[in-house]
């Protein structure tokens, strides 16, 4: 279970490093998903997380649910990103527009939260 808040900064080239504890429980391969989140947040998840958070939407889509809102939010956004070297994650443009990362923002919170940061 993904928990605690962490303040980070950003470096210069949109870096943040994504703490330990929290790296450790989303890594698995070094990959892990980013994407959107509710209020202007952005989200990463394991890629087995996010491959649960897929199939429920599916589910749901299959039954008729119109889950366009949900994919718009979560699915379309969504890419792959690995780690560097010093645990850091690039963050791009799109999701630091999405969060209101702008260039003169240099520090930010890392929240764990259940199944995903």
């Amino acid at each position: 279970m993904l928990s605690g808040i962490y303040e980070n900064s950003i470096d210069s080239k949109s870096r943040v490093v994504v703490p330990q504890d929290l790296r450790s429980q989303i890594a698995g391969e070094g990959q892990i998903y980013i994407t959107y989140g509710p209020d202007h947040c952005v989200r990463l998840y394991s890629c087995e997380a996010y491959a649960n958070l897929y199939a429920s939407i599916e589910e749901a889509r299959a039954k008729g649910v119109d889950t366009r809102p949900v994919q718009a939010l979560f699915v379309r956004p969504a890419r792959k990103i690995s780690f560097d070297g010093n645990g850091r994650i690039l963050l791009p443009s799109d999701m630091r527009r999405w969060a209101f990362i702008g260039d003169d923002v240099k520090e930010t919170c890392v929240v764990g939260n259940i199944d995903h940061v």
